[in-house]
């Protein structure tokens, strides 16, 4: 299954949790989001929600992942 045909991802600032957030937005109407994720700067925790129940197994795993890689702060080197 190709993510980028039946999904698509939005990142924001989560001002209320000082962190980031990672959504999963279902790219035909009705548009609806399936997945969130969110990376707190305040203790390095994630936090997952599931809204819809209908996304494949490999698409939440590659989520989960995608979140963890794109969420937490980048350190310099």
């Amino acid at each position: 299954m190709q993510i980028d045909e039946r999904y698509e991802t939005v990142m924001g600032s989560d001002v209320h949790r000082d962190g980031m957030f990672l959504e999963l937005w279902e790219r035909n109407p009705p548009r609806e989001l399936a997945l969130w994720a969110s990376y707190s700067d305040a203790d390095g925790s994630f936090e997952f929600e599931r809204y819809r129940d209908d996304v494949p197994l490999e698409v939440e795993t590659w989520f989960h992942q995608e979140a963890r890689r794109r969420l937490p702060p980048m350190t310099d080197a």
